[in-house]
């Protein structure tokens, strides 16, 4: 299946989700169980790289470092927000390593642009509400980040020069490009175009987009997975049901005498979110080289990513 295709699905499975669970209270307890799965299934599929990483001592420094930043990024309250926001980009352009050529010199100068191009898109979609829901998690940012500190035609600048240069790299990269790996390069860019234009009709959420990203990156292993076999995707599609499932049965809507109530089933989440960005810097191959190979630098350039 096209990754293209399965952005399309993630989006129809959040628009679904949203207009099917109209309680905020059901809502919010999907969503932090759907996240927290996200993250329990993330961990059992890295296992492998955390036990690489403990027979490497001279990765000590470098681990060491990402963790005194994840502890000092929580305690700080920075804007999950805003951390999330890096998180996405660097993920929408480094999970499709593989299907161009690591060799070719325009590639980095693609990756990099789309980096850009989802920052700008990923807050000019927010620009209605990310000043309030920054506000909530960190008061002192609320201040530093008003709306009218980022106007609109700001934001639009920005992304119209984003894709200016990608869609410039990209016709570099034409010779390198059959018909799929064109349309897996540029299909969510050109879903983010429709999904500007749509922004000045309806509101963005910060939980839609997050949500989205948590069935994409549900969805999207399938295709390894088919690869490997019907009792890997087996094993895959087990782990994750479970996970879920596990998750909605101790959230507020659980099925359970003993479930969380909202408030500290939120703060689970919030923590986890946190801890999950910061592994992902050195687990996840979604990332610039430098930094893949300051934690791992005997991967191979352009490993195929399968944890975001």
């Amino acid at each position: 299946m096209p990754i293209f295709l399965i952005h399309i699905a993630s989006i129809l499975v959040t628009l679904v989700v949203l207009q099917q669970i109209p309680d905020r209270g059901a809502w919010l307890a999907v969503f932090h169980s759907l996240g927290l799965a996200h993250y329990l299934v993330s961990l059992i599929y890295a296992r492998k790289q955390v036990v690489e990483f403990a027979r490497q001592p001279d990765l000590f420094v470098p681990l060491f470092s990402i963790l005194i930043i994840g502890i000092g990024v929580y305690l700080s309250r920075f804007p999950l927000l805003i951390y999330f926001a890096f998180h996405h980009a660097f993920n929408s352009a480094y999970m499709l390593n593989r299907t161009l050529p690591a060799d070719n010199r325009y590639v980095p100068a693609l990756r990099g642009c789309v980096v850009l191009l989802h920052l700008f898109l990923y807050f000019f979609l927010l620009r209605s509400g990310a000043a309030l829901e920054i506000g909530r998690s960190n008061p002192l940012a609320f201040f530093a980040l008003q709306r009218s500190s980022l106007p609109t035609t700001v934001l639009l600048t920005g992304l119209s020069i984003c894709y200016g240069g990608f869609f410039y790299y990209l016709y570099r990269l034409r010779s390198v490009l059959t018909r799929q790996n064109l349309l897996e390069n540029c299909g969510l860019e050109l879903l983010g175009l429709g999904a500007v234009a749509a922004s000045f009709y309806v509101n963005f959420s910060f939980m839609a987009v997050v949500f989205y990203h948590f069935v994409f990156w549900a969805l999207f292993p399938l295709l390894k997975m088919s690869e490997l076999g019907t009792k890997k995707l087996g094993s895959y599609l087990g782990v994750t049901v479970l996970s879920l499932v596990g998750f909605l049965a101790l959230s507020p809507i659980g099925v359970f005498n003993f479930v969380f109530p909202p408030l500290l089933f939120r703060q689970q989440f919030y923590l986890w979110s946190y801890i999950h960005i910061t592994t992902s810097f050195v687990l996840s191959n979604a990332h610039p080289q430098w930094i893949v190979q300051l934690f791992r630098p005997s991967l191979p350039s352009g490993t195929t990513m399968q944890r975001a």
